[in-house]
């Protein structure tokens, strides 16, 4: 309305018979105050598009950690793969024809930015490629603080030097400092919320920053992290979009500073004991190992202590510490770590379960390849006896898959397993959950402990894929040195439940 009446304002001084200078004067200032009203309703346009485009910049941030708390990566890959297939395919399309161009702008236009829709690809292309190739290179965990940091620092950045970024230093690719800002503050919650939070506990087997154990702090890794986010966000690398350089950056200075490397200590710890043995408490009815008459402590300061009924476990256990020689090999006390965990775990049998739970639902042999025959085979011979021993024993439905879609297991199936291991006690609970961790495997784990497998079974069934590697390939040594682990961790399970 306000152009139509500066129109009308511009033709009635055209007609009135005013000097031709004053005419000139009248008709420019009209038609000056069009252009700014014109530009005004522009820049709302822009705006909207901008606000449209950040607001689901900052939501899929939000599934990220929905998405990392309950979903295996290479799942969460391959949909975005069948996403990214669709767009590009898209894109094809409406460059090469101009009305299916005109109807995704009409449909998609408000996500879309003004050069996008006539001559620039689609973000979203980036975007997809960002988030896939992190997903596809790195760990899970460093993969998704880099898409929370695409998707918060990002959207912080834009609208922080929108609004302030005018009073602060531009820098020389139109970007202000206040959005610099911006990106790393909001780089340090985001940091904070995920390595801070707790959303790391439910996998700690694959876990790339684990504070006791690396030589970064908290603090120290989130204000990293959250400089890492806003100088990513901040630079320009040869032109690229910045939905596929600001997770590539990330991930990859994450990687580099997030690892657990071992604190450096001054010396190994050498053996200071001379004699090892066990002793009966006769007030608890539980045996105690000594080490030169002290009892051994778990890493929560509680005695190692075993219950009365299993003292072939005791006498194992002081086997481990006898047979140190000069120095301590903390991975050659297998049995001494997973009594540890059950005494200093015993009040978190509820956090256990839930967390083994989820990992029924993407339980490695309930998702079956169909190609090549070798691991078809294997499949068939260590996945189904044990898939048909739990269906047929617990009266449950198990469902399988050749697809690479998540897979939901029927709630009263997990009711129902959740009721047998709720029946588990500390020492049981802690095997299951190390046989489950170690096989990839729910069903494997609960398999081991309920003496329906062998150790070498349970190993074999773990491990089809290298094993099927294996017959077509050969055997590398690696390989042997992984089977010997994964054995090693599964017959301190065994031992736990032998009697």
């Amino acid at each position: 309305m306000a152009i139509h009446r500066n129109l009308a304002v511009k033709n009635r001084i055209q007609k009135q018979k005013l000097t031709p200078i004053i005419q000139q004067k009248l008709a420019a200032l009209a038609e000056a105050k069009i252009k700014k009203i014109t530009a005004t309703n522009t820049n709302k346009n822009k705006d909207v598009s901008e606000f449209s485009r950040k607001l689901l910049h900052s939501t899929i941030g939000f599934i990220v950690l929905l998405i990392y708390s309950s979903n295996d990566a290479i799942i969460v890959r391959d949909n975005l793969l069948y996403m990214f297939s669709i767009v590009s395919l898209a894109e094809i399309l409406r460059f090469l024809n101009k009305r299916f161009n005109e109807i995704y702008v009409k449909l998609f236009g408000f996500l879309m930015r003004e050069r996008e829709k006539t001559e620039k690809c689609n973000g979203v292309i980036f975007y997809l490629m960002g988030c896939i190739s992190v997903l596809t290179l790195f760990p899970k965990d460093i993969a998704a603080i880099s898409i929370l940091i695409l998707s918060w620092c990002d959207t912080a950045a834009s609208f922080v030097g929108r609004r302030w970024g005018h009073y602060t230093y531009k820098f020389s690719n139109g970007k202000s400092l206040a959005g610099t800002l911006g990106a790393i503050t909001v780089g340090l919650i985001a940091a904070y919320l995920f390595w801070g939070s707790g959303l790391l506990k439910h996998d700690p087997e694959n876990a790339s920053w684990i504070e006791e154990k690396s030589v970064l702090s908290l603090p120290s890794l989130t204000i990293l992290t959250g400089i890492i986010g806003g100088v990513s966000e901040l630079i320009d690398l040869w032109g690229l979009d910045d939905n596929l350089i600001i997770p590539l950056l990330t991930v990859r200075s994450e990687r580099r500073f997030s690892s657990n490397k071992q604190k450096e200590e001054p010396t190994a710890l050498k053996r200071f004991w001379k004699q090892v043995s066990i002793q009966l408490n006769p007030d608890t009815q539980t045996y105690e190992i000594l080490l030169d008459k002290r009892p051994l402590k778990t890493p929560g300061g509680s005695k190692l202590t075993v219950p009365y009924s299993k003292k072939h476990l005791a006498l194992l256990i002081a086997g481990e510490w006898e047979s140190q020689n000069h120095v301590l090999r903390q991975h050659s006390l297998p049995l001494t770590s997973l009594i540890s965990i059950s005494i200093d775990k015993d009040n978190m049998k509820h956090d256990v379960i839930n967390r083994l739970l989820r990992y029924f639902d993407n339980d490695t042999i309930c998702y079956h390849e169909p190609y090549p025959d070798s691991l078809v085979e294997l499949q068939k011979k260590y996945w189904l006896p044990i898939l048909d021993w739990v269906q047929n024993t617990y009266n449950v439905e198990i469902k399988t898959t050749d697809k690479i879609s998540g897979l939901k297991q029927p709630e009263n199936t997990k009711e129902k397993l959740k009721n047998i291991i709720e029946n588990f006690d500390s020492l049981k609970l802690s095997g299951f959950e190390r046989a489950t961790m170690i096989s990839k495997s729910f069903l494997i784990g609960l398999a081991l402990v309920e003496k329906k497998l062998s150790v070498e079974e349970a190993s074999k069934a773990s491990s089809i894929e290298m094993n099927s590697q294996t017959i077509r390939w050969g055997e590398l040594e690696a390989h042997d040195i992984e089977n010997e682990d994964v054995k090693r961790h599964l017959g301190s399970v065994s031992c736990t439940v032998m009697f």
